[in-house]
């Protein structure tokens, strides 16, 4: 900190990156039944993500194994949800992800990294997966300036922690070309 200077916290400029006219995104939820159906790149994810569920409708976050994401660990996220609001916290984030996004989110929530976006869409859709235990998915165009012809596809699978709350997401990406 340089005497006299304000001082500026880092996590406000990452916001900094989010482009003031991003485009709305494609967000349906689906039932865990509808999700196989969707359509989407994702359906090795979707499965793996089925066959923890055992008795659950959502799969508690330890019976996943390292190996289950051969393949997909640089195009994975994880988040947690930390407190009552449906804004989701960076706690891993794969290579994949970084480049598209620019900057390393790390410990930073959703609406700190796209705060218009988050405002705009991602609070209801996220709201409603750790709510009701749904199968998120968003397709788009990057909202990060410079990037913003970039399309893309994400999923959120939601994962239970110790409970039956929905207690964070595995965030999967692909880049469609």
């Amino acid at each position: 900190m340089v005497a006299g200077m304000p001082s500026i916290d880092p996590k406000d400029l990452w916001s900094s990156v989010e482009r003031v006219d991003t485009e709305p995104m494609t967000l349906p939820r689906f039932d865990h039944d509808e999700a196989l159906a969707a359509g989407t790149p994702f359906t090795p994810l979707i499965q793996v993500w089925m066959a923890r569920r055992v008795q659950n409708p959502v799969p508690e976050w330890d019976d996943f194994d390292f190996a289950d994401f051969r393949g997909w660990h640089s195009e994975l996220i994880v988040s947690i949800f930390p407190d009552d609001e449906a804004d989701p916290e960076f706690r891993i984030i794969g290579e994949g992800w970084r480049i598209l996004q620019q900057h390393n989110g790390v410990g930073l929530r959703f609406s700190q990294v796209l705060p218009r976006l988050y405002g705009f869409q991602f609070r209801e859709h996220f709201r409603e997966i750790r709510d009701l235990g749904k199968v998120g998915w968003a397709a788009g165009r990057s909202p990060h300036i410079g990037r913003g012809q970039i399309p893309f596809q994400a999923i959120e699978l939601p994962f239970r922690r110790d409970g039956n709350r929905v207690a964070g997401l595995l965030h999967g990406v692909v880049l469609d070309d």
